[in-house]
Parts: C-alpha cells; sequence; structure tokens
C-alpha cells in the first residue's frame, strides 16, 4: 500500500502479518479534527525485498507463517 495524502507519515509493514501500521504526526486546533487517510494499492506479488526474509511473496509469506505459528498466538492469518 502506498499512503497518498500525508507525506509526512511512516509507513511499514510489520513481518509478523504484514499489517501496514502508519505513524502519523497529528495537530488538533479544537476539540476534534477530521483527517482521512487515502492509499493506493500497488500492483507487485511482493510483500517484501527478495533477500530481505524467507519470503518474498505473499504465497511464500503464508507459508512461513504456517509453518513458524505461535500457539499461544490469537491472530488470525488468512
Amino acid at each position: 500500500m502506498l499512503l497518498l495524502n500525508h507525506p509526512e507519515a511512516v509507513t511499514l509493514k510489520e513481518v509478523i502479518d504484514m499489517q501496514t501500521v502508519i505513524r502519523l504526526p497529528l495537530v488538533f486546533n479544537s476539540d476534534t479534527e477530521p483527517f482521512e487517510l487515502r492509499f493506493k494499492v500497488l500492483d507487485t506479488p511482493y510483500v517484501s525485498r527478495q533477500g530481505w526474509l524467507p519470503y518474498a511473496t505473499e504465497a511464500e509469506w503464508l507459508a512461513y507463517v504456517a509453518e513458524h505459528r505461535d500457539p499461544s498466538s490469537t491472530r488470525v492469518i488468512e
């Protein structure tokens, strides 16, 4: 995913379950402030750069997670 409308935001993928994590500085000038996050899906089969992790594609990641699942985890990964 590519965050389109907040260039000051920092995004990363959590390698455990590939969730996108966003660190976004927000400034509130009143009790409530509207904000919107717009994303563009990247047209790539890769979830990480090849060679960085034991997987690079979503299929490889799913296989890796299935083999290394923590039995005490409550996360649902499909």
